[in-house]
């Protein structure tokens, strides 16, 4: 900055110093980057006439500019050379010109490569800064997909739509929600869909009797489109809450670890392939029927361990388990690597850990189920104990 002014003009103000200071930096950028336009490239032709402003334009070229800077970062400062350099001019006056070719062979080249290596470095952090700052990942939303008798597939992503389905059934799909309803006319026909929601994904379901299911991401359901017969009997893979319509006929969940009987209840079942099976009672009563027969009351959950099959009961705070789909997630001492495994459904992310141990922290609090992931990410780092990288769908906790 010191050997600008001098070297331009020995009567340029401090203002106009800093003024063609980074204006001289600009057009190096400029030219290095390629972006220079015409009269920007003849301004740079002229300065680089100086053989001074050459040899600089050349080291920063070669790289040999910044490699000095970093070194002279910390052994020099560029702001107490230009004080210094102002107050000594100041009171020599006519030295001035003596002290400017003392200043250009030494200090110049320093104060220069100093500054301008500064400032590509600071440039190059603060856009190493704007890299680092973590892309959104947002949350699932309503998109499922019903496959039918006939094994056509129906897409549910933000439609609206009407489908006539064999036997006499209506499906229809509106604002996430599908519900189906037949005629009045009986059909001895049993016609089966199949309601599959990706992960990222929601789907809420209404079926002709009235009952409610709200389906979670990476979820398969396997139902008739009608019920008859002396039972209520749907399949399910993944995780679904059930508010039952009270009738005669008992309704069954069959999952692959057991079913789930009641009457008329409200509960959730989470039945993920290679994981634990758990069944949680919010009303009324229900039984669970597997290699042991268990009934549970409001409060309780039912846990059928996912290799050797073990049954275990237990009380719990049932939002902790159901609280998803009032769109909270709770966790109370909950380990990392279950409340990751919920996510990665949910955000449609692949989550790893750089350290498996963090997998066993545990952690309590709520989350809004709509927010995104980074809401919760970012408040793992306040612990102190997890950082996270997001690269595309891909999260890395370490």
């Amino acid at each position: 900055m010191s050997c600008i002014l001098g070297m331009q003009n020995v009567n340029t103000t401090r203002m106009d110093a800093e003024k063609n200071f980074k204006t001289i930096i600009e057009l190096f950028k400029k030219s290095f980057l390629e972006s220079l336009h015409e009269d920007e490239a003849r301004t740079l032709e002229k300065l680089l006439e100086n053989p001074f402003f050459a040899r600089i334009h050349e080291k920063m070229k070669k790289g040999e500019l910044i490699e000095e800077g970093e070194y002279n970062q910390s052994r020099f400062s560029c702001q107490k050379a230009f004080r210094d350099f102002e107050r000594r001019t100041q009171h020599q006056q006519d030295k001035r010109p003596i002290l400017l070719r003392r200043l250009s062979p030494i200090a110049a080249v320093l104060i220069i490569g100093i500054t301008i290596s500064l400032f590509f470095l600071l440039s190059n952090k603060q856009e190493e800064r704007i890299a680092q700052i973590p892309q959104t990942i947002s949350p699932g939303s309503n998109k499922a997909q019903i496959q039918l008798e006939n094994g056509d597939i129906v897409i549910l992503a933000g439609n609206t739509l009407q489908v006539e389905e064999e036997g006499g059934i209506n499906i229809k799909y509106e604002n996430g929600t599908v519900s189906y309803t037949s005629q009045k006319t009986e059909t001895n026909k049993l016609t089966t869909n199949e309601l599959t929601v990706p992960a990222g994904g929601e789907c809420f379901l209404v079926f002709d009797d009235g009952t409610k299911v709200w389906l979670n991401s990476v979820t398969k359901l396997k139902y008739p489109t009608k019920f008859t017969g002396e039972e209520r009997k749907i399949y399910l893979e993944g995780e679904a809450y059930f508010d039952v319509t009270p009738d005669s006929k008992p309704f069954i969940v069959q999952t692959s670890r057991g079913e789930v009987k009641v009457l008329g209840t409200t509960f959730g079942i989470k039945a993920y392939t290679n994981e634990a099976m758990a069944t949680t009672l919010v009303s009324g009563r229900v039984v669970y029927q597997g290699a042991d027969t268990v009934q549970l009351v409001p409060g309780e959950q039912v846990v059928v361990a996912p290799t050797n099959g073990e049954i275990e009961k237990h009380v719990v705070d049932v939002e902790e388990y159901v609280g998803w789909k009032n769109g909270v997630y709770l966790f109370n001492k909950r380990s990392l690597g279950d409340i990751m495994k919920d996510f990665e459904r949910w955000y449609n992310v692949k989550i790893t850990f750089r350290n498996e141990k963090l997998r066993d922290l545990l952690f309590s609090g709520d989350v809004d189920r709509y927010d995104n992931i980074n809401t919760f990410l970012e408040l793992l780092e306040n612990t102190e104990e997890v950082r996270y990288k997001i690269k595309d769908k891909q999260i890395e906790l370490y």
